[in-house]
């Protein structure tokens, strides 16, 4: 929570038309109206997207050099290595100056202290972070992190106090995971003695541009640690879908040199957002939905067997709904073979505990590792009929 309070404490959101952006010859420094930073590779890419212009060309550009030949002062002559970063900085700038005005929100985040709160030598540090429309909404973790804490506290008396389960705060992006030891129960199907699962929160955001934010069920099988991220869409008590996740989408933002998210309007919406915020957080906390979620466990327990465990990993690490455009990798593959014969368990609840077996999302980036616990929810979520597909697969 520190960390995101920080990053929030400074950011340096600024709008301005393109025709008030220019860059350095480096083509890493970004004025903008006057305001000075380095421009991350993430923020470069959008910026060139925007104008139409190659992204993988000007970044390669960008870090190659040629040889020069320098003529110093006097008689005396040496080849240098020229960097090509000015070429790509006047074209870019052309671009800017003489494509149709737009106006563009440039997110950046400003040092002037450590997390510590020690003060940097010098003069203030700033880096873009991300280059948007000005219809970007900005929906911060700080504040995603300091609503859903409010409603833990409400049901500290009947769930016991929030639990940090595990998590990944950096300046563009959170992913946050919190259990309650008030909220479990045994699956009782489970091949696993003692087999008990503990009731959370999934929360993600992205502050650049790369995703939505949104708040999911979590849980955590406390014989083994392995987690899972519910994918399943829940209901209001009359029957409403609850937002589950939401688009950074606002209304434009005027021109200014200092963007202030508290005008009105802006106000109202982030109320609004924080208010759907809690009411999903609420709901995922109902005892009900617990119960749920852990029929869900005890019929994937008591599914048919796979029949040849290699075929039905191999069919599930191909490109498809359930593991995206990539599917899986060769060593993803053998790994979670390996696991799902060791475990022993030919189910579709053991072939996803094999997925989110801890030995190999040890192994992954934080990233990774949750994708791996959304698609073991999604593998013993599956419809019997759909898993028979995988069980029976040869």
């Amino acid at each position: 929570m520190r960390e995101a309070a920080l990053y929030k404490r400074s950011t340096c959101d600024l709008v301005a038309p393109t025709k008030k952006l220019h860059f350095h010859d480096d083509a890493s420094t970004l004025s903008v109206s006057g305001f000075e930073g380095q421009m991350s590779d993430h923020a470069f890419g959008q910026m060139c997207r925007s104008l139409k212009v190659p992204t993988e060309y000007m970044l390669n550009t960008r870090a190659s050099t040629y040889p020069f030949l320098n003529s110093g002062q006097g008689s005396g002559t040496e080849w240098i290595d020229k960097s090509r970063a000015n070429l790509v900085a006047d074209h870019l700038n052309s671009w800017l100056q003489h494509n149709e005005p737009k106006m563009q929100l440039v997110r950046g985040i400003e040092y002037s202290t450590d997390l510590d709160g020690n003060q940097f030598d010098g003069d203030e540090k700033r880096d873009w972070r991300a280059y948007l429309s000005n219809h970007y909404f900005a929906f911060d973790s700080a504040d995603m992190l300091e609503q859903t804490l409010q409603v833990c506290r409400e049901v500290k008396d009947r769930f016991g106090e929030a639990v940090w389960a595990s998590g990944d705060i950096s300046q563009d992006s959170m992913k946050v995971k919190l259990v309650f030891p008030g909220m479990q129960l045994p699956v009782r199907r489970s091949k696993r003695v003692g087999d008990v699962v503990q009731w959370g929160l999934y929360l993600n955001n992205n502050e650049v541009g790369l995703g939505t934010w949104g708040v999911r069920g979590f849980v955590e099988f406390l014989v083994c640690t392995n987690g899972m991220v519910s994918s399943r869409a829940l209901e209001d008590r009359n029957g409403k879908p609850l937002v589950m996740n939401r688009r950074h989408v606002g209304p434009a933002q005027d021109i200014t040199l200092d963007v202030n998210w508290d005008t009105e309007t802006r106000r109202l919406q982030r109320d609004a957002q924080l208010s759907m915020l809690q009411d999903t957080v609420r709901h995922i906390l109902r005892p009900e939905v617990l119960e749920h979620e852990v029929q869900v466990f005890d019929r994937a327990a008591s599914s048919i067997p796979s029949r040849n465990q290699w075929d039905t990993v191999e069919r599930l690490a191909k490109p498809g709904p359930l593991t995206g455009k990539a599917g899986l990798s060769e060593s993803e593959t053998n790994s979670i073979f390996n696991e799902y014969l060791e475990a022993d368990d030919r189910s579709q609840f053991g072939l996803a505990q094999a997925i989110c077996s801890h030995n190999i999302t040890a192994n992954l980036t934080y990233a990774r590792a949750t994708e791996f616990e959304h698609l073991a929810y999604n593998v013993i979520a599956l419809p019997t009929s759909q898993w028979e597909r995988y069980a029976l697969a040869a």
